[in-house]
């Protein structure tokens, strides 16, 4: 972990600029400091470069890597010892006053999730930076769900595919999404409810505020 920056006359341009380099942190900490209740391995690299003077920042590039993240589930006899993700990235990049950043990550079959966003008048101290305009878009494509029956101690296991893209509007503090999610083939139990549905169909359509969702699904000889 290497931190270094330097400040500058006031003649200077620009007047301050900062870097940070992190080589391979394991991710460790993050469960056996009690931040995260399932323990995970991995390796984080990332660098970071920015420069500014007194009234914000006017260039930045933070750039986050996890080749392989592996979440351990410790449910080995339901079939799912582990969670795995792979390629997970973060990159920032701020110039002309516009922030422009993109997350992607890829799970352990094809599925994968990106978002993508841009942030107007970003940089400045002066404007609160989470009640600056935002424009983005998050794809989902997920083949399986089964995996995420863990993550809810099994009390909900879903299984199916999920898909969709979302245009995102509004600011960081108020964001508004638009667009269409899909799940099919879906089946779900709830074991301690005694629920077991199939063939569970979901569109969730986003407009702004307004959300409507329809579905429909199947258990033992009824329907919904």
């Amino acid at each position: 972990l290497c931190l270094a920056g330097d400040w500058r006359l006031a003649t200077d341009s620009p007047l301050w600029q900062i870097e940070g380099t992190i080589e391979d942190l394991p991710l460790d900490f993050l469960s056996d400091k009690g931040l995260l209740s399932k323990p995970i391995r991995g390796g984080l690299a990332a660098t970071l470069l920015a420069k500014g003077d007194r009234e914000g920042i006017v260039s930045g590039d933070l750039k986050m890597r996890v080749p392989q993240t592996h979440i351990e589930l410790g449910m080995a006899e339901e079939g799912f010892a582990q969670l795995s993700l792979r390629d997970t990235t973060l990159d920032m990049h701020l110039a002309d006053q516009t922030l422009r950043a993109s997350v992607k990550s890829g799970f352990q079959d094809t599925s994968s999730v990106a978002l993508q966003v841009a942030i107007e008048q970003a940089g400045s101290f002066a404007r609160p930076f989470w009640l600056q305009p935002l424009k983005g878009e998050l794809l989902i494509d997920m083949q399986d769900l089964s995996p995420f029956a863990a993550l809810t101690d099994f009390v909900l296991r879903p299984t199916g595919s999920l898909n969709s893209v979302l245009a995102i509007d509004g600011t960081l503090s108020h964001p508004l999404l638009s667009g269409q999610l899909d799940l099919k083939e879906g089946r779900i139990a709830l074991p301690s409810f005694g629920i077991f549905l199939q063939d569970v169909g979901l569109s969730l359509t986003a407009v702004g505020e307004s959300v409507e969702i329809r579905g429909k699904a199947r258990s033992g000889p009824g329907s919904l």
